[in-house]
């Protein structure tokens, strides 16, 4: 197994970890993207509350959350076509 750097990690697994991440910023992207051609405050409010989630998600994501990365890699694809409309 190689490792990159002192961190311990494979070149996979943060490979898998940024592609993640850039996934869940897509979302938060796409999101925000719609929040400002929202109809009215009340549509981009419940934009912004749909938003919540990915930008916690961002926050507390980290390389060793495998199984999170998985999920995010598997899902979010269709995820973000579908806020992209």
């Amino acid at each position: 197994m190689t490792v990159s750097g002192d961190n311990g990690w494979t070149p996979d697994a943060e490979a898998e970890f940024v592609s993640a991440r850039d996934l869940v910023s897509a979302v938060i992207a796409a999101y925000s993207e719609r929040i400002d051609a929202a109809g009215g405050p009340e549509q981009a409010d419940h934009l912004r509350a749909a938003r919540t989630p990915y930008l916690e998600l961002r926050a507390r994501l980290t390389i060793e959350d495998s199984a999170e990365i998985a999920k995010i890699s598997a899902e979010f694809p269709a995820l973000l076509a579908r806020v992209r409309g």
